[in-house]
């Protein structure tokens, strides 16, 4: 792992998002409360634990490196510096056996390395029913795992000798974090074909993107749990079956107690590690001092804390953005 590529992939993400707060964290950050105890069980597993296969997504893995490195700036004496650096390095492994090239995002891409190229060969794609379909999509998975979006769904590309891009939910049942809802579908995919040229899309490492052209597709792909779907009606009806499974989570959550969505977040972070976590950390969680809002990772020097980690390393930063 190089760590002047790594605090510049992590650095582009606060430039991206600023201090925008993402919902749905209530008055402090949940995650300062219960990664210490997923952090725990990853070094006592020799990091064993990391190896997921039902993560597809890089930038899952990215975000637990984010939070390996805040956890450990805000208590330094707790942790061994070493294990804090191995555990990043395997994070960062694991999000790299995902990741076709350009590992650190320093060209912003997200090309996957189990993609399966299909290209749209339909030219009469409805736009709009497509675009409604990737943002209801988006919203499940938010709903569903909150900031963890990225356990149920994962946006790659852009592939550039086809111009593609796609919107890859591979986690529809959510059944494991989510028992009450039942869903039909385990996936979908979206692919999305572009005239050269004209598509201008940018990753960060947390799969945040932006740029231009998202509309102006001409033809589509989308599968059903590996089945394409070409009768507009049945896609019609599954978007809607997707937004009503948004709407009934969003609403349950805003119907918890503060320690209730505190749980629930746990709960989908060790999906990291496939386990769930144990009553004994739940309790220790509730009874843990918990210093609210001293540290905040959106406003983190990730340069100065990985130079702290590993001094012997020599690093020259010099970050670089994309305009916006």
């Amino acid at each position: 792992m190089d760590f002047d590529k790594t605090a510049n992939a992590l650095i582009s993400v606060q430039k991206r998002i600023g201090n925008k707060i993402l919902w749905p964290r209530v008055d402090y950050r949940l995650v300062d409360i219960y990664f210490p105890f997923l952090l725990k069980e990853i070094i006592d597993s020799k990091y064993d634990c990391l190896k997921n296969e039902e993560i597809k997504s890089p930038s899952i893995f990215w975000k637990f490196i984010s939070f390996t490195i805040s956890t450990f700036r805000a208590n330094p004496l707790r942790w061994n510096k070493d294990e804090i650096i191995k555990t990043c390095e395997a994070l960062f492994e694991e999000a790299k056996s995902r990741k076709l090239d350009d590992f650190y995002f320093e060209q912003q891409t997200n090309r996957l390395k189990h993609f399966t190229k299909v290209v749209p060969k339909s030219t009469n794609t409805n736009k709009r029913l497509i675009s409604e379909l990737k943002a209801s999509l988006w919203m499940f998975e938010e709903a569903a795992y909150y900031q963890f979006h990225d356990f149920g769904g994962v946006v790659h590309g852009p592939y550039t000798n086809d111009c593609l891009t796609v919107n890859y939910s591979y986690d529809m049942r959510v059944s494991k974090i989510w028992p009450e809802l039942r869903s039909e579908l385990n996936e979908i995919e979206i692919i999305c074909k572009y005239p050269k040229d004209l598509i201008k899309i940018e990753f960060d490492c947390f799969n945040n993107y932006s740029g231009k052209g998202f509309q102006e597709f001409d033809s589509a792909l989308v599968l059903i749990d590996g089945n394409q779907e070409k009768n507009e009606n049945n896609i019609r009806k599954i978007l809607d079956q997707i937004t009503c499974s948004a709407q009934a989570l969003f609403s349950k959550t805003n119907e918890m107690t503060q320690f209730e969505v505190l749980k629930k977040e746990a709960e989908i972070a060790f999906k990291l590690i496939g386990r769930k976590a144990s009553e004994k950390t739940i309790e220790q969680m509730i009874n843990e001092e918990v210093i609210i809002n001293k540290y905040n990772t959106t406003k983190f020097d990730y340069f100065n804390i990985l130079k702290e980690l590993n001094p012997i390393q020599t690093i020259k930063f010099k970050p670089k953005f994309t305009n916006r």
